[in-house]
């Protein structure tokens, strides 16, 4: 009886000691995978703003320029500030004299993803939209950073067409 009794503490110490173990064990892992669940929430809207964004470049390429807005606006309800879904819905909106293209451009040339021909692509929206003081200032930066930019060249065209279209009027 004294045998059995010395095997029932045993097991409930053997018991006692496993529960502790998988506690100790398994609330760190629940930490970091709380942890970490965030950051991967972030990714995987990232990745999926990326591939509607891609879905839309598709739409502008077949000229289904209706479907490749609303894409793009989709893929920025998901992730605001990705370079594609911005980059691309700022390109459809300058393609189509969108007021909003500017703005887009605005926040396209902010990211740090941002090129000098995202740059001069914001330039020429400048120029389209009669942004004439905006569209300088953009064009000296352009010019500074790399004197060899093709905004500069269709600037003086544009400018000449909208000082004609403005004389007709």
């Amino acid at each position: 009886m004294n045998q059995d009794s010395s095997r029932g503490r045993h097991s409930y110490r053997t018991g006692k000691r496993r529960r502790r173990i998988f506690w100790i064990a398994f609330i760190p892992l629940l930490l970091a995978a709380l942890l970490a669940s965030r950051p991967a929430y972030h990714w995987l809207k990232a990745k999926r703003a990326a591939s509607l964004a891609a879905k839309a470049e598709e739409f502008v390429q077949q000229n289904n320029f209706l479907e490749a807005a609303n894409t793009y606006r989709a893929a920025l309800q998901l992730d605001p500030l990705g370079y594609r879904p911005l980059q691309g819905a700022a390109r459809l909106a300058t393609r189509l004299n969108h007021a909003e293209a500017i703005g887009l451009w605005d926040q396209v040339v902010r990211l740090p993803q941002a090129t000098s021909a995202d740059r001069e692509e914001r330039a020429a929206a400048l120029l389209q939209a009669a942004e004439f003081p905006a569209a300088a200032l953009a064009i000296d930066e352009l010019l500074k950073q790399n004197p060899d930019t093709n905004v500069t060249r269709s600037a003086p065209a544009m400018v000449r067409e909208h000082s004609s279209t403005r004389a007709l009027r």
